[in-house]
Formats: structure tokens, sequence, C-alpha cells
């Protein structure tokens, strides 16, 4: 999920994206875009939980063979080449930080903000490994997301996805790219003839400091397709640090870690993306139908917004044709779905 290497698609792509981001940011849809018309949304709401205990425990975490990197380079025409992170992450997590506070991870930090009245310009992109939102955030600090995980279906080949929120953009403009979220793979075990005719899908949380660090493997936390999570980054510029905050509402579960990072700059996400191999290629989409980010708000110098507070881009997957499509904001502001189009 870094961005260190982004590709925006041709001229008559991003024509295609603004033809897509035609309804107001605002006005979210209530049922599947057509692939020329408007965008999905489905805001399924996130349900809250009281967590077993007033800390989080301390997150445990192991290096992952995926790597989350976005590919867009402006005035590139040409499908992107997604970049590895260099680094060797560690193999285990560091001490928790401040728990949750009735389900608020970092509570403390972060004070849900009112439903935006009056929201900030959106601007249309097209990358090839991420859809979402892009939010221009001075001096971002946290930000905050909830999802329900999403179930892997078999996209007629080994498919690919993880949602995640994140501050920073990997890039020497944009600082460190810090981010946690949650992987929903799909690969095919057995072939008959030459089509698959049996599948494995998996699911974990994980966290990312790119490029410092790849992606590490929560492993004291277990989520489900239908668990309902939560999700906090926060940086710390005093010490130098990024603390992450994880919750698994259906077990009523908390995990959280920090780590070493440089200031993430200028930005903060919430993005479906198809991560990359170790070839540091995007892999295909897996099929995750129109997945929902809702409670999506970040904090600033300017203080605490709902994601349609913000100055932000609307990401449209697409490597010549959309692959995953956003949906407008909510009428609240906080709450977004992403389309399933094609796998690659």
């Amino acid at each position: 999920m870094s961005i260190c290497h982004r590709t925006l698609a041709s001229a008559s792509v991003v024509a295609a994206i603004a033809a897509l981001s035609a309804p107001s940011a605002m006005a979210g849809a209530s049922h599947p875009a057509q692939p020329a018309a408007s965008a999905t949304s489905k805001n399924a709401a996130t349900k809250k939980a009281t967590p077993k205990s007033a800390g989080a425990k301390n997150m445990t975490a192991t290096p992952s063979s995926a790597r989350h990197v976005s590919t867009a380079t402006k005035g590139s025409t040409k499908p992107a080449t997604v970049r590895g992170a260099k680094s060797t992450p560690t193999t285990t997590a560091r001490a928790a930080h401040a728990a949750p506070k009735q389900a608020t991870p970092d509570s403390s930090v972060m004070v849900r903000p009112k439903a935006t009245v009056r929201p900030a310009p959106v601007k249309p992109a097209a990358y090839a490994n991420w859809a979402g939102y892009q939010a221009s955030i001075a001096g971002p600090e946290s930000i905050h997301g909830t999802w329900i995980v999403p179930k892997a279906s078999w996209p007629g080949r080994d498919g690919y996805s993880a949602m995640w929120v994140g501050l920073g953009g990997g890039t020497a403009k944009q600082g460190e790219l810090v981010q946690a979220g949650t992987e929903s793979d799909v690969v095919c075990t057995a072939v008959t003839r030459g089509h698959c005719t049996k599948w494995k899908t998996s699911y974990y949380p994980w966290i990312e400091t790119y490029p410092s660090r790849a992606q590490e493997r929560v492993t004291n936390l277990a989520v489900a397709p239908g668990d309902a999570v939560e999700v906090t980054v926060r940086y710390a510029a005093k010490e130098g640090r990024s603390y992450f905050t994880l919750c698994n509402w259906r077990t009523n579960d908390c995990v959280g870690t920090d780590r070493k990072s440089t200031a993430p700059r200028g930005v903060a996400e919430a993005v479906l993306e198809r991560t990359s191999g170790a070839d540091g290629r995007a892999r295909a989409l897996a099929n995750v139908g129109s997945p929902t980010f809702s409670s999506v708000y970040a904090k600033g110098k300017d203080g605490t917004r709902n994601l349609a507070g913000w100055p932000s881009t609307r990401i449209t997957m697409s490597t010549g044709a959309a692959l995953a499509v956003p949906s407008g904001i909510s009428r609240t502001g906080d709450t977004f779905s992403v389309s399933y189009r094609r796998p690659a």
C-alpha cells in the first residue's frame, strides 16, 4: 500500500473516471453502478461492541509475502509496474499504546467529528492498484476507519485484496506511508482439465511502515469474513513513532503496537488494493463484491474532520479498464463503498 510509484492512466481513462465521478461527492448510491455510469455504494453500518478489557493487547506480527504499493506516477500513460518495499520487517511487535474507549481506538487523540455540512472538492484519478480516497491534509496525525471484512471469491485466477487506512504516501514529497488493514485472498489449490476445482481463502490483519518495513502480518488477532473491524493509525511527531490499533468487534478484541517511522506528509487514505507479489508486480484483484468503508475521519494540524471535510482524490483502480470503482461519499461525510469490476 505504499505510494512509491503511482501510474496515472491515459487522458481517455481519466476522462472516463470523471464521468464516473459525476454524482455529487456527498450523494451515496444504493445500487450497483453500471460500468459507464455512476459508482456503487452499499453503506452497511458497522456494529459496535465493548472490548473485553480496558487495554489493547500487545500485537505480535510476522513478515508477510504481500506488498502494499500504490502505482501512480503523474504524467505516465503506461500501466504501472509496482515497486516493492526494500527493507526486511521485524518479526515481533512492540508495546501496545493507549487502549480504545467504547470501541474507538485512540479516542484520546481522535474525537469523532460532526457530519460534514460543506463537502470539500473531490477530483478523479486512476491508479493501477488502488481504489478509494486520498485526502489532502496538512500535517496528518491520525486516521480512523471501520469496515466489514469482505469474503474473497475466486475471480478466475489467484486473487488478492486488502482494505486499509493510512497516513502519508511513501514518496519523497509525501513521506513515509504508515498503514494498517485486513487481507482477503483466494488461491487455487487443485486443477482439473485446466480448470481450478478447489481454492483456499485466507484472511488476516496487518500493519506496514513503507518504505522502512514491508507488510507485517498480525498473528494474535484473528479475522474472518463478516467481522466488523476498526482500525486507527496515528503518528506522534515528538516520538518519531507510528501507533496502530486494530479491533475485531465480533470477538471483542483489540491489539496495538508502534513502530519507529519518519513523518507522513500531506495525505491520508482509505483504500481497497490489489497487492503485489515478491516480483514487485501487482497481482489480480480478488472478487470482494462491494465492501464499505465507514466512520472514516482524519486529524491534521487544522483539526479532525470526516473524509468529506478534506479536499480529496477519488481513485479508480484501472489498467485501461476499471478493476474497482469507489462510490461517492455518503451524506454523513464518512462512508463510501468500492465496487469490484474485474481481476486485472
